[in-house]
């Protein structure tokens, strides 16, 4: 008998793209301004109303549907005082997500919650 390698995919690859619905919310803190925008996943590039959707998607992915498991990316951000706040409700793979918080400006905004407030 003669023993046959299988071939073994990638994780990633294995695994496949959930599904989501979501509203995303930018707002001055003091409630001066809001804007939104509606994410599906996964984001079919012509027709997504976010701009960077299938890697708004990704994001969202890699910590299945969970922004406080966002890993903040390392830059530093320069102060800049325009605080905001961010929030997210909707359906991941089934389970309703809610999320909020404050930010001290749009590049911790942008570093800590990559490309899913890039609208």
């Amino acid at each position: 008998m003669t023993a046959v390698p299988q071939a073994t995919a990638a994780p990633d690859a294995a695994r496949p793209r959930s599904s989501g619905e979501f509203t995303l919310t930018l707002s001055g803190a003091d409630q001066t301004w809001t804007r939104a925008i509606r994410l599906d996943c996964p984001a079919d590039e012509a027709s997504t109303y976010h701009p960077m959707g299938a890697s708004a998607c990704a994001d969202l992915d890699s910590v299945r549907g969970d922004m406080d498991k966002l890993k903040r990316v390392s830059e530093l951000c320069r102060p800049e005082y325009g605080r905001l706040v961010a929030t997210i409700t909707g359906l991941y793979d089934g389970v309703y997500v809610e999320w909020s918080k404050a930010f001290r400006d749009e590049c911790v905004l942008h570093k800590t919650t990559r490309s899913i407030f890039h609208f």
